[in-house]
């Protein structure tokens, strides 16, 4: 949800990230029932979900899927409409049309050529989100989160890691503590830790099965950020 090399590696990723759901399991099941209760008659908005629902869709009265890949959009089943844009400027989603906008395990593939760039490109998204979201709405970030010391180090690593995993034909991906995370939101909201138990993907879905890891290793927590729209 970047750039061509994002577009390029989604695309190419697609097929078999659909199969990704058996190793992503333990995050969805995580927060499942919160979520259900979320979009429980509402209209969805799922941003860069790839094809995995951590709720049951069919509670939704409509769940329409924003993503950058036309690849991933194949893979959604029939009843979700499909919106091809990026993240940052949700062009195609009018004003004030959805109930809730969801970001599961996906905020963090908004990312630039800096990090100080990558908070502007997530502040537009969420930005974004706010403007498509009615009076009322709830936005909802499901995310690996980071303590401070980790994120700081992170933050200094920036652009080596990121020049290297272009080298290899990868996106940058960027955690966040949960402290800048809200700071992004910008508005008054819940955080809720999801435990997450069993083994699990540290890499995401990106190759399904490679590498499993006991839930307890992981290197992040998992928690979900709830705010809502103000009404009038």
């Amino acid at each position: 949800m970047q750039d061509q090399l994002s577009i390029d590696h989604f695309d190419a990723i697609a097929e078999r990230y659909a199969g990704s759901i058996r190793t992503l399991a333990p995050l969805y099941a995580a927060v499942r029932e919160e979520l259900d209760a979320v979009v429980k008659n509402k209209d969805v908005l799922d941003v860069g979900n790839g094809g995995l629902f951590a709720y049951d869709r069919t509670l939704a009265a409509s769940v329409t899927a924003l993503d950058l890949s036309a690849e991933m959009l194949k893979r959604l089943p029939p009843d979700v409409r499909r919106i091809q844009a990026d993240a940052r400027g949700m062009a195609g989603c009018a004003e004030e049309s959805f109930d809730v906008v969801l970001f599961s395990l996906s905020l963090h593939h908004v990312a630039a050529k800096t990090a100080e760039a990558t908070d502007k490109g997530v502040a537009e998204a969420l930005a974004s989100a706010w403007r498509v979201l009615r009076p009322g709405g709830a936005l909802i970030v499901y995310e690996p989160v980071l303590g401070e010391s980790l994120f700081a180090l992170e933050t200094v690593l920036f652009r080596p890691v990121r020049t290297l995993l272009a080298l290899a034909g990868v996106p940058m991906v960027y955690l966040r503590s949960r402290s800048s995370l809200k700071r992004l939101i910008g508005r008054a909201c819940t955080v809720t830790v999801a435990p997450v138990s069993g083994w699990t993907d540290p890499l995401g879905g990106t190759f399904p099965g490679l590498l499993m890891i006991p839930a307890a290793m992981h290197p992040t927590r998992f928690e979900l950020f709830r705010a809502e729209k103000p009404v009038g």
